[in-house]
């Protein structure tokens, strides 16, 4: 319905199609995933702020999908694990990292952190994902 109203409003042309892109896969470490389910299913929370990171109810494709904002670049899982998960992450952000070297926090990086508290690893690989590309399109509406 709503590509019906912007394909008459704007006369909107698009196609879909794949391209590669660099990406961080989250895969699980070699030791293993220390995941455990969720202890009381629920709605889906998730706050992250400061180095911290706690997660109730939550995917493993909804945490990469977090991680991306915490690292920069895409996630993808790549892990396999279905269900909810609850978890708790902490880490040192790169900015405070690069700000302040001589910082007493020692909380590790993120992409140590994950391994020693998750089971979960993040690995640079090139995937290909799909695009939506805008091919044409009025800047002003059809009226009514």
């Amino acid at each position: 319905m709503l590509q019906r109203l912007l394909d008459e409003r704007f006369k909107l042309q698009l196609h879909r199609e794949s391209r590669e892109f660099p990406v961080y896969a989250l895969v699980i470490d070699k030791r293993g995933s220390k995941l455990r389910p969720t202890a009381s299913p629920g709605p889906y929370r998730f706050s992250a702020r400061g180095g911290h990171a706690v997660g109730t109810s939550v995917t493993v494709a909804q945490f990469a999908d977090r991680l991306s904002k915490e690292v920069g670049r895409q996630v993808v899982d790549f892990t396999g694990l279905t269900g909810q998960v609850d978890l708790t992450l902490d880490w040192k952000p790169e900015r405070e990292q690069a700000g302040n070297p001589d910082s007493s926090d020692n909380r590790p990086s993120i992409f140590a952190a994950l391994p020693e508290q998750l089971g979960l690893k993040l690995e640079a690989r090139r995937v290909s994902l799909d695009v939506v590309i805008v091919d044409a399109a009025l800047k002003v509406p059809v009226e009514n």
